[in-house]
């Protein structure tokens, strides 16, 4: 089920929910408000870097992506934060990709404690 949560392409209707909402709490007041041309939803940003949505949060989480609301307040990330990662995931094979996929945890671990 996880597993299916992590790699699929499409947002839920929760997921469009949640974003319109921005981001919760103590990381709403931390959030920066960009121009809109700045601001990148995560489902785009999940599609642009070739990812699941439940991996954006993992990135996001590791420092990667810089979390960010747009003028009507929806959570997404910064558009520059996204083109930088596709640089740096661009043309990993399988082998670097399993290797991303485990910084992406062991970095978002290390920043929550």
């Amino acid at each position: 089920m996880i597993l299916v949560w992590v790699m699929t392409p499409q947002p839920s209707r929760k997921a469009v929910e949640r974003q319109d909402r921005g981001y919760p709490g103590a990381l709403r007041r931390s959030v920066a408000v960009v121009a809109d041309e700045d601001w990148m939803s995560q489902f785009d940003a999940a599609d642009r870097l070739g990812i699941g949505l439940g991996r954006i949060g993992l990135v996001i989480a590791g420092g990667r992506l810089i979390p960010v609301h747009d003028s009507c307040g929806r959570a997404g990330v910064q558009r520059h934060s996204v083109e930088c990662e596709a640089e740096r995931r661009e043309g990993a094979g399988e082998f670097r990709s399993a290797c991303l996929l485990l910084a992406d945890i062991g970095r978002s671990l290390l920043r929550s404690i």
